[in-house]
This record gives C-alpha cells, structure tokens and sequence, in this order.
C-alpha cells in the first residue's frame, strides 16, 4: 500500500506534469517535498548553490535580482510554473526566488532529481522527463545540450 503522502504528492505532479507516465510520477513523488513557505522565505538565492527544483502548485513566487545593495523584484511567477533548473544545470542560483501571496511548492532534491534522470537514460528514454509542455523551446534546447540528450 502506498504512503497517503506520496500519492498526494502524485497527483499534484499529475496535475502540473500531465504528460508523464504514472511510473515517472510515482518516482517524482517519492523525492519531492511539499512545502508552504511564509511571505518573504527565500527558496533560492542568487549566486548560491541551488539544491532542488520547484513547481508552484498555489499562490505566487518572486523572482529578485540583486542590484547594488537591494533585491528588486524582476518578475512573479504563478502556479504551473517551474523554477529552480539551476539544480539539474550548473547548480548555481541565477536569480533568488522568494515565497509571496499563499504559496505552495512541490520541491524536488536535485541530487535525486539528477540520479533518476541518469536511469532513465541508461533505461533507454532519450527525453528529459520533468519539462512541462509549457517549456520555452530554447530553454528546453538549452536544458537538453547541458544533459547531453
């Protein structure tokens, strides 16, 4: 029988990630965190190592940059959105994502996230499984050529 937790966290992939078979959703739930930061936690910061990758399920996120001595908001992002690719990437921070209005993350480990990714591959599945349908294609090119598929 299945951990209640682990298949709410399932379903909510489901949800976000519908293009996913049920034995990748199953592996995504069983390394993500669901979380619900309080106004102004910072889930990332800027030239920092980034140890997981998000999908917003509730509420909003800002993205800030660091000018001169100040974090500015450059942009929000809402529910679907993925952030935090800097975790299967190059592991570092490009921006500082921090928690608004009521939000809700799934996080996924970036270490487990990367370690699923590499057997998928030895299995023989040539895709990134984790990019949502509402990817940029050149951000999609982009994450592609860094793994190497």
């Amino acid at each position: 029988m299945r951990d209640p937790a682990t298949s709410a966290r399932s379903a909510l992939i489901a949800r976000y990630l519908p293009d996913l078979s049920p034995r990748q959703r199953q592996t995504l739930a069983l390394i993500a965190r669901d979380e619900h930061p309080t106004v102004g936690t910072y889930l990332m910061r800027e030239g920092r190592p980034t140890l997981d990758l998000g999908v917003i399920i509730e509420g909003r996120l800002a993205v800030r940059d660091r000018i001169g001595a100040d974090d500015v908001t450059l942009m929000t992002l809402d529910p679907g959105d993925v952030f935090g690719w800097s975790a299967v990437l190059d592991g570092i921070s490009t921006a500082s994502i921090v928690a608004d209005q009521g939000a809700r993350v799934l996080l996924f480990d970036g270490v487990a996230l990367r370690e699923a990714m590499d057997a998928a591959r030895e299995a023989g599945c040539d895709e990134f499984f984790l990019v949502p349908t509402t990817a940029d294609p050149a951000e999609l090119d982009r994450t592609r050529e860094a793994l190497g598929i």
